[in-house]
């Protein structure tokens, strides 16, 4: 049975606070990974001065825009009391150009203020069913162009985390519709990314 938002929550509290975290989730293959995103992302967006991704980690994605982009403002959250910490053992250029709150992030997409661009990378699967809609919701309130998410979409074969994920047609939650969309399929692993990038047209 899957977990509901504030086991989530602790869930992952508990992750960061015993595990090495950070250096789990930087390998090299995660670095290419993100450029090719922040590639694709340059061929697709126009106009952007403000970035968002919500749920941190160890700063390597804002790290890896800000070297194609460093005129943008920078924001991020992170629910780890810790994060700075971690990110000044990974990427501590970021704490120069990131402003970064300790938040949960339907809290903290309560709170901020709307930027150009939202980005989220295997982020939205640990959002449970019980505030997705919510969530996915404050995105598009949030944003004032553009939606770039990296998420589950389909498992395959794998069963780590099970419990603390959830693969999801995204276009099916939010309301935009998609400029870009592809699936990456993980062989290894057995499932289904999807990257995709919404556009928020006039209102």
């Amino acid at each position: 049975m899957n977990l509901d938002y504030d086991e989530m929550q602790n869930f992952w509290l508990h992750v960061w606070r015993t595990e090495d975290y950070g250096s789990r989730i930087d390998k090299q293959g995660y670095q290419n990974q993100t450029r090719i995103l922040v590639n694709t992302v340059a061929d697709n967006v126009v106009d952007v001065k403000t970035f968002c991704e919500l749920g941190l980690g160890n700063g390597r994605n804002v790290h890896c825009f800000h070297e194609v982009f460093p005129d943008w403002e920078y924001r991020a959250n992170d629910i780890s009391p810790d994060i700075h910490s971690v990110i000044a053992r990974h990427y501590p250029d970021v704490l120069d150009y990131c402003s970064i709150l300790i938040l949960d992030t339907l809290t903290y997409l309560q709170e901020c203020k709307p930027v150009d661009l939202i980005f989220t990378h295997g982020h939205l699967m640990h959002m449970s069913d019980d505030v997705i809609f919510d969530i996915c919701g404050l995105m598009e309130e949030k944003a004032n162009k553009y939606i770039a998410i990296y998420e589950a979409y389909e498992h395959l074969s794998y069963a780590e985390y099970q419990r603390y994920r959830w693969e999801r047609d995204y276009a099916d939650i939010f309301t935009l519709e998609p400029i870009f969309f592809t699936p990456i399929i993980h062989k290894t692993s057995g499932y289904i990314q999807m990257f995709a990038i919404f556009e928020k047209g006039e209102t």
